[in-house]
């Protein structure tokens, strides 16, 4: 693989400081000349270098303002710019430098000095660079994590250590009626979703989950803007940032109203079967086998049934 060598692209005046630059730079860098001013912006955009170096006197003779093009088009407005100047007492001069360069050099140029400014910026641009790519990262990191939360049909939020609710699915958002942004900056907004006499319950939890205790399933009714009571069965993880400063609390709820309904409506129909069988005058038992063993294992009986064998149901 070759050795990658950042680029540069200098424009200078001087056939001296020519010279200075391939001997302070040529072994490290690679240069690219550039005789024309108005080349600049061309060379920039297609070579792309890592550090321009111009001569502001001749940016000042021609009257191009190339390092104004530089910083404003978007091609290039990343590239560092080192300004090779006479003199730094002239306010024109510095109102440049503030708007157009991130460093300067005096003449006459000395090698140490120009191979120190130009591998402090060329690190800073690289850790600049690095820095972008993980924050680039972490936002599509975020995105896609919340492209999965909003997919979800159950309830999701995250709590933070001061109680405050930082993330709350789409689903969350439809069942309560309120807006995740209308939310999140107001400690314990949860409170309002829960019944009175559950508040303690989970303030218990809560507390747990600052002591670094978990409490993973719980079953609480939340009730909306609306008051439309529901019944979700909440399972729930402890996770922790990074740094491994801050911990925060994820439930996940899933609404099991129809299936608690559902339950006890099929209680009430075993019960009325039940009662009905022991008034009929014959005897009624009900089996099924055990799936360890297979055994067959008597589930009901009736009393006419025990009667006709002689036997107590508990035998």
């Amino acid at each position: 693989m070759n050795e990658y060598f950042p680029k540069i692209l200098i424009n200078s005046s001087s056939t001296d400081n020519t010279e200075i630059f391939y001997q302070a730079l040529g072994k490290n860098y690679e240069i690219i000349l550039s005789n024309s001013i108005e080349k600049i912006i061309e060379l920039s955009e297609q070579q792309l270098p890592d550090l321009i170096l111009l001569d502001i006197e001749i940016i000042k003779a021609n009257n191009f303002d190339v390092h104004r093009q530089l910083r404003s088009n978007p091609i290039t407005y990343e590239i560092p710019i080192i300004f090779i100047m006479d003199k730094i007492n002239d306010n024109n001069y510095i109102q440049e430098l503030y708007y157009g360069a991130d460093d300067y050099i005096t003449k006459p140029l000395t090698m140490q000095m120009l191979r120190l400014r130009i591998q402090k910026l060329i690190e800073r641009k690289q850790l600049w660079k690095e820095l972008k790519q993980q924050r680039d990262q972490l936002q599509k990191e975020h995105i896609f994590i919340d492209t999965l939360l909003n997919a979800a049909n159950n309830l999701i939020l995250v709590i933070n250590q001061q109680g405050r609710i930082i993330r709350f699915n789409h689903a969350a958002e439809v069942f309560t009626g309120y807006n995740f942004n209308n939310i999140k900056d107001k400690p314990f907004f949860w409170e309002k979703f829960l019944l009175p006499e559950q508040l303690p319950d989970f303030r218990e939890i809560f507390q747990n989950f600052l002591n670094n205790k978990l409490i993973s399933r719980f079953r609480t009714y939340w009730i909306n803007c609306n008051n439309e009571r529901r019944l979700f069965d909440w399972s729930n993880s402890i996770f922790i940032d990074h740094n491994n400063n801050n911990r925060y609390l994820m439930l996940i709820g899933t609404d099991i109203t129809e299936q608690r309904l559902t339950e006890h409506a099929l209680q009430e129909s075993l019960h009325e079967y039940a009662t009905l069988v022991t008034m009929i005058p014959l005897g009624v038992y009900k089996f099924r086998t055990t799936n360890k063993d297979k055994r067959w294992v008597f589930e009901f009986v009736t009393p006419q049934f025990c009667s006709i064998l002689g036997v107590s149901a508990g035998e």
